[in-house]
Order: C-alpha cells, then sequence, then structure tokens
C-alpha cells in the first residue's frame, strides 16, 4: 500500500526519541496527504523537534500538530520559524514543552503566520505575564479561533482584564481553559462581563484558580459557562 493514502499519524506516549524522530522525517516526503501527526510524549529533545517541524514545513496540507510533553526549551526559537511554515495549521498542541521566556518572541511572530488556527493549547509553559498581555491583544487576528488552552500559565487579574478587552471580538471562540492559574475576583469579574459579546462560548473553565467561594458561586449562577 502506498504511504502516500496515509492522513493521519499517532504515536503518542511512546519512546521514539531523536531516532525515531529522524525515521519518521525520512518518510514524511512519501506522505503527500498528512493532515494530522500527534507525537505527544515520546522523549523528543529540542534537536528532535526541531528536524520534524522543519521536515513538515514540506508537508502541505498538514493541519494539526501535537508536540505535548516534549521537551523544546534549547531550540524553541528555530522550532517555531519553521512551525510558522506549516501555512493551513488549524490545530496545535504544545502542552508541557518547557516554553517560557526563550521562545516567547519566536512564538508571537509565528502566531501572525496561523491565520486559519481553531485550536491552540499552550498549557502548562511557564511564560512571562509581558508575554501572557501581548498574547491577549493578538488574539483578535485569529479569527478562527475556536478553543484556547492556558492552563497553568501563569495568567493573572491583569492579563485577564486585557483577554476582557478583547475577547468580545473572538467571535468564533468556543470554550477557554484558564484553569490552574492565579486568577481573583477581579479578573473573573472582568472575564464575566465580557460573556454578554460571546454569543458562541459554551464554556470557560475557571478551577483551580484564587477565586473566593461567594464570588464565583454569585457568578456562577447569573452564567452557567463559567466552570469552577
Amino acid at each position: 500500500m502506498s504511504l502516500t493514502v496515509f492522513l493521519f499519524c499517532s504515536l503518542g506516549c511512546n519512546s521514539i526519541a531523536d531516532i525515531g524522530i529522524e525515521r519518521l522525517v525520512a518518510l514524511l516526503p512519501s506522505l503527500k496527504n498528512l493532515k494530522k501527526i500527534k507525537l505527544p510524549q515520546c522523549s523528543i529533545s529540542s534537536t528532535g523537534g526541531l528536524n520534524l517541524a522543519e521536515a513538515l514545513s514540506q508537508c502541505p496540507l498538514v493541519e494539526e500538530i501535537d508536540l505535548s510533553r516534549n521537551n523544546f526549551e534549547n531550540k524553541a526559537t528555530c522550532l517555531f520559524a519553521a512551525l510558522a511554515q506549516v501555512r493551513h495549521l488549524k490545530v496545535l498542541h504544545l502542552r508541557a514543552c518547557g516554553l517560557g521566556v526563550k521562545s516567547e518572541s519566536a512564538l508571537m511572530e509565528a502566531l501572525g503566520s496561523w491565520q486559519q488556527m481553531e485550536d491552540l493549547s499552550l498549557s502548562e509553559n511557564a511564560f512571562t505575564e509581558q508575554y501572557l498581555l501581548k498574547l491577549s491583544k493578538r488574539l483578535p487576528h485569529l479569527t478562527l479561533l475556536r478553543k484556547l488552552d492556558l492552563k497553568l500559565c501563569g495568567v493573572s487579574d491583569s492579563v485577564c482584564k486585557s483577554l476582557a478587552n478583547v475577547l468580545g471580538c473572538c467571535q468564533n471562540l468556543e470554550e477557554i481553559i484558564l484553569s490552574w492559574n492565579r486568577i481573583g475576583d477581579d479578573g473573573l469579574c472582568a472575564l464575566a462581563s465580557s460573556l454578554k459579546h460571546m454569543r458562541r462560548l459554551k464554556k470557560m473553565d475557571l478551577w483551580g484558580n484564587l477565586l473566593t467561594k461567594d464570588m464565583a458561586e454569585k457568578l456562577h449562577k447569573e452564567n452557567a459557562r463559567l466552570s469552577f
């Protein structure tokens, strides 16, 4: 059977490491119709991730990439430069990839290339507040975005207030995950005020934050889309 028929590659939770990535990279030119690739928790290093990203940039139909729980901290800048060339990317999951201050500029630049992004997960990475504020201002440009996952990213009340100012412009958002951050009552009230403009939003997950019980209960009664 020809390799060109493959649309989906999933090898998650296997210790394929960089050796396995080398073999996969060698096969990618034959996978002409590949649309989805999932490699979470595969012991891929920053070098392996970069080699994979460069190869995927040559796959014209790739729409979904999941590289969660692999550590790309050392070469994250180059990795995002390569991923920015995947022009039709709709889904990108990078949970717990060791991202942080070294990768923020490259990630922000790459976001400008992903005009078709629908599902973005950057959860469990140590971003600075300055980056999260910039990210919030970039969201209206991701006009097709349906799901945003910023769980355990250090989101503060200040970031929430910035988010509240722009979420009304994100008309396609259906789910926002902000669980296990540093959001207090002020941030919660700001987010709640933006819900009236978000007609497609089904759920905003705020579990595990610094909210008082009374405020959480009050706002949940007013809008059941807020989940605690």
